[in-house]
Parts: structure tokens; C-alpha cells; sequence
């Protein structure tokens, strides 16, 4: 049996076979414990969070000060995390102040600031990892006929961990700086469908 132990930067192998036995319950690793699940088969042990190549930690939050300071400190600062208030009247939600996730382009805990315009729009699809596409329908002047127009605009947007959404949904998105190459807005607000899945139709107004 072997044991796959997933550190900062990349994986290491142990044998758990021989002297040890098959029912290895606990053991301590440089100073690590870790639980292993009484198996004769592999054991996996994978983290939630570090699921990039990349470790994975929030820019200004420095994890290793549990070592480093008293216990007082500890008892003191028993989970530290960062976020902040976006302003413009939306609230932070829950998920971003309690959560554990990681999110650099997330507006609530990583370095993305909102500015710019604000509007609505129905989630056509989330198919995506953390990005989705916004139908925008909005009414075009025309000059000539003095008439107005349908028309509807599809609008890529980052998606944070904090939100959960499905299509049909309708969200609130906020304009922030290029987060790729055509990802521009960002979801701060998300209220649920009250029509159909994922509705082709003009709907606004």
C-alpha cells in the first residue's frame, strides 16, 4: 500500500507495506499528522483548496504566523482571512467572509477593485470554471424611424466561488480591470430565476 501526501510543491510517495502492516491508522510526518483511512488500496490524500499547480494562499495574509507566535495569538486569530467592503451599497457575502476558497480575481477577497458600470443580465450559461455569460437586453434609438429596437448584447464575467448560479438566473455585474483576454465584469450580486431556464427571448423592460 502506498501513501500519495500532497505538500506544497508536488507529491511524494511513501510505502506503507512491510513492517508497518495494511491498518496504519495515524502517523506524523515532519511534523505533520495526517489521518490515512484503514485501506489496501491507495491512499489518496488531496486538498480541497490546492488544487492548482501553484500554491495557493491570499496575497496579504501571511499563514505561517501559528508557528511562529504565542498561544495567545492563536486563540486570538484562530482562522485569519481578508476581505473587504466593495462599496456602491453591495454587501459581502457569507460565503467570502467564512469560506476558505482562493480567488484572486474574486472583488470581495482578492485584488480586483469595482468601478465603472454596474447592470443586470440573465446567465446564459455556466458551463465555465468561475466565469459565466450574461445576456444583456437593452432597447436601441433609431433615429430615422424614431422607433426603438431589441437587441441583446453576450457578456463574459468572472464568476467567484462565494455565488452559485445556473442558467436563468438573473445577476448583477460590475465593471473592473481586464481579468483576461476577454473577461471585463464581474458578478457581486446574484438574485435567482424567477422565469424559465435559460430563456432566448427578449425579456427586459
Amino acid at each position: 500500500m502506498y501513501l500519495k501526501i500532497n505538500f506544497h510543491f508536488g507529491f511524494e510517495f511513501f510505502n506503507l507495506t512491510g513492517k508497518f502492516g495494511s491498518k496504519i491508522k495515524n502517523f506524523v510526518l515532519k511534523k505533520r499528522l495526517i489521518t490515512c483511512i484503514q485501506s489496501d488500496q491507495l491512499v489518496v490524500m488531496t486538498d480541497r483548496i490546492q488544487t492548482q499547480h501553484a500554491f495557493q494562499k491570499q496575497h496579504n495574509v501571511f499563514i505561517g504566523y501559528k508557528d511562529l507566535r504565542g498561544s495567545a495569538k492563536r486563540r486570538r486569530f484562530p482562522k485569519r482571512r481578508w476581505w473587504k467592503n466593495i462599496g456602491l451599497g453591495f454587501q459581502t457575502p457569507k460565503e467570502a467572509i467564512e469560506g476558505d476558497y482562493i480567488d484572486r480575481k474574486c472583488p470581495f477577497t482578492g485584488l480586483v477593485s469595482i468601478r465603472g458600470r454596474i447592470f443586470q443580465g440573465r446567465v446564459k450559461t455556466a458551463k465555465m470554471t468561475r466565469a459565466i455569460i450574461v445576456r444583456r437586453e437593452y432597447l436601441h434609438y433609431v433615429r430615422k424611424y424614431n422607433r426603438y429596437e431589441k437587441r441583446h448584447t453576450n457578456v463574459p464575467a468572472h464568476l467567484p466561488p462565494c455565488f452559485r448560479v445556473k442558467a436563468g438566473d438573473t445577476v448583477t455585474l460590475g465593471q473592473c480591470r481586464p481579468l483576461s483576454k476577454t473577461i471585463r465584469f464581474c458578478v457581486i450580486r446574484v438574485d435567482k430565476s424567477r422565469s424559465g431556464e435559460g430563456r432566448k427571448g427578449f425579456q427586459g423592460f
